[in-house]
C-alpha cells in the first residue's frame, strides 16, 4: 500500500498521542489516511484504508464519550472519555473493538459512481454551494439530542441545493431518491459533516480530509458529469452544472 501521511485539522501533543495509540492498534495491512478532530463535540473520526484501487476497503472509526445522534451510521464506535487521558485504557478498548467481525461489519467500498458523487460535492463547495436538509422543528431544536435515522426519517426530509453563505438564496429542491440515499450514506460514514443554520436547515459539507485518499484511488476520474449521467440521469447533471454556472457568472438565474 502506498504510504500517505494522515491529514489532520489540528495538532498538539494530546492529539499526537491519540494518533500513535490508534495507529498501534491497526493491523499491518490497514492504514490510517485521514483524521478529523471535532472541536465542538470532543470526538475524533478516523478513515482507515485496507488495500488499493478497486479492491480498497474503508472503515470509519469514531472515538467519543457520547453516542452518535445518527442511527444506522456506518461507523465503528469506541466509547472513551478523552478527559481521562488514559491512553492505555483506549488501547485496550481499541484492541477489543478492532476485531475481524467488527471490521467486516463496518467496512465499505467506494465505487466510481460514489467517488464521482463526492467529486461533485467538492465542486459544489468550491463554488459556494451546499447541500441542505430541511429538518423538522423538533429535530432542529434538539440539536443532535434527538436521534435521526439515516435509513428512514433522513430520507423523508426535503433535500436542497443552496448558497453556502445564505441559505435563503438559490434553493433548488433535489427530488432524487438515489442521490438522497447517497447523501445519507456519506453523512453516516463522515464524508459529510453538518452545521445547523436558520429556518431549521442543516448544511451538509464535505469533510475534506476524507476526500483526498478516495480520489487518489481514482486517478482517471477527472470529470464527474459522464459518470453521474449514468448514475442519476442527464437532467440531474444538467441542473447541477447550471447551479455551478450561475455561481460562477457563466449563466444568469
Amino acid at each position: 500500500m502506498t504510504s500517505m501521511e494522515p491529514i489532520y485539522n489540528g495538532k498538539n501533543p494530546f492529539q499526537n498521542q491519540l494518533v500513535k495509540t490508534v495507529q498501534a492498534c491497526l493491523d499491518p495491512e490497514m492504514e490510517m489516511v485521514a483524521v478529523n478532530f471535532s472541536k465542538t463535540t470532543h470526538s475524533t473520526y478516523w478513515l482507515i484504508q485496507n488495500g488499493e484501487g478497486k479492491n480498497t476497503k474503508w472503515l470509519t472509526l469514531r472515538i467519543a464519550f457520547h453516542p452518535l445522534w445518527l442511527q444506522n451510521a456506518n461507523q465503528l464506535e469506541v466509547a472513551w472519555d478523552e478527559d481521562s487521558a488514559d491512553f492505555e485504557a483506549l488501547r485496550q478498548l481499541l484492541t477489543a473493538k478492532l476485531i475481524p467481525e467488527n471490521i467486516a461489519k463496518h467496512e465499505f467500498i467506494i465505487d466510481e459512481s460514489q467517488a464521482a458523487t463526492l467529486l461533485l460535492l467538492t465542486q459544489f463547495e468550491r463554488h459556494n454551494l451546499v447541500i441542505l436538509l430541511k429538518l423538522t422543528e423538533k429535530i432542529a431544536r434538539g440539536h443532535k439530542e434527538i436521534l435521526l435515522d439515516l435509513n428512514d426519517e433522513f430520507l423523508k426530509l426535503p433535500l436542497m441545493l443552496g448558497d453556502r453563505n445564505n441559505v435563503n438564496k438559490f434553493r433548488n429542491k433535489i427530488d432524487l431518491p438515489k442521490f438522497h440515499q447517497a447523501i445519507a450514506k456519506f453523512y453516516g460514514e463522515n464524508f459529510l459533516f453538518s452545521q445547523f443554520t436558520v429556518h431549521n436547515f442543516m448544511k451538509l459539507l464535505p469533510t475534506n480530509q476524507w476526500m483526498k485518499p478516495i480520489f487518489a484511488q481514482f486517478p482517471n476520474l477527472l470529470d464527474w458529469r459522464p459518470v453521474l449521467c449514468q448514475t442519476y440521469g442527464a437532467e440531474f447533471v444538467k441542473k447541477s452544472q447550471r447551479a455551478i454556472d450561475i455561481e460562477t457568472g457563466k449563466e444568469v438565474e
